[in-house]
């Protein structure tokens, strides 16, 4: 298989929480041999609505190996091993398939050196990506309700193995590391806590329809450093925020609001 690289990602989502239905778009530079006409992203129970590569409009095959795992009907473990290995190699290199279109814009080439000599070229692409997700199974975990007395809605990311998969478009894979951008557009009045620092400078934008968007980077006033998509996570929902006592600008805690919330959360950070 050709070499392949990410070198940035953005993923911008919508969260409906009634519908438990996610809306999202993201941009990635991907660099992979010149030969190659083909990228293939990981991407798992997502329903792709448009790609284009290089700002041409693209094709795209995808398919899920692991989804299929059961539908024989077959129970005993060893069968269900053999099955599940086969389609974990399957998808290892990518359910999302997609040609590179004529015409297709290159960000840069790069020569491939081997042995201190410059042995074939790379090129650069930006892939965008429109997807919706509904329901989902994993990766990204609904919960709560707006019945009186239970929690409200919210949700949050799993951090499974191979779960980034699961909730946006990317090169699911430890080896792969890259600059990251997550934007995430929730109710007023809900709060979106990340697992990278905020956007200097732009944390919070309102949207046209009210809603406000959360903004993270792995690029801030804190240090630049790249992430794998694994390591990419979030929590929404309409918490609670406690400044820790004795580190009180550096560490806060959060949790869903309950009769006697703030005080029990203050009383357990003692």
């Amino acid at each position: 298989m050709a070499q392949r690289k990410v070198r940035s990602q953005k993923v911008d989502i919508d969260i409906d929480f009634k519908q438990c239905i996610v809306r999202g778009t993201t941009h990635i530079e991907i660099e992979q041999e010149s030969t190659s006409r083909w990228i293939c992203l990981n991407a798992d129970q997502l329903v792709v609505k448009g790609v284009t590569v290089g700002g041409r409009t693209a094709r795209w095959e995808h398919k899920a190996p692991m989804n299929k795992i059961g539908e024989d009907n077959v129970r005993d473990l060893m069968n269900f091993r053999v099955k599940y290995a086969d389609a974990l190699r399957q998808s290892e290199y990518g359910e999302l398939k997609i040609p590179i279109p004529d015409g297709a814009k290159v960000l840069k080439t790069s020569p491939i050196a081997v042995d201190g000599e410059a042995a074939s070229e790379s090129c650069s692409y930006e892939v965008s990506i429109d997807y919706t997700l509904s329901k989902p199974r994993g990766g990204l975990i609904f919960a709560g309700s707006s019945a009186p007395g239970d929690s409200p809605l919210h949700c949050y990311t799993d951090g499974q193995c191979t779960g980034a998969r699961l909730w946006f478009p990317c090169l699911d894979s430890l080896s792969h590391s890259s600059a990251f951008e997550l934007r995430v557009s929730v109710p007023k009045g809900y709060v979106v806590v990340a697992s990278m620092p905020s956007a200097a400078g732009e944390e919070l934008q309102e949207q046209p329809d009210g809603k406000l968007r959360w903004i993270f980077c792995t690029r801030s006033e804190q240090g630049n450093y790249d992430i794998p998509a694994l390591c990419v996570g979030f929590a929404a929902g309409p918490f609670l925020r406690i400044s820790d006592p004795g580190l009180p600008e550096r560490l806060t805690h959060y949790c869903l609001p309950f009769p006697q919330a703030e005080q029990d959360l203050c009383f357990s950070t003692r």
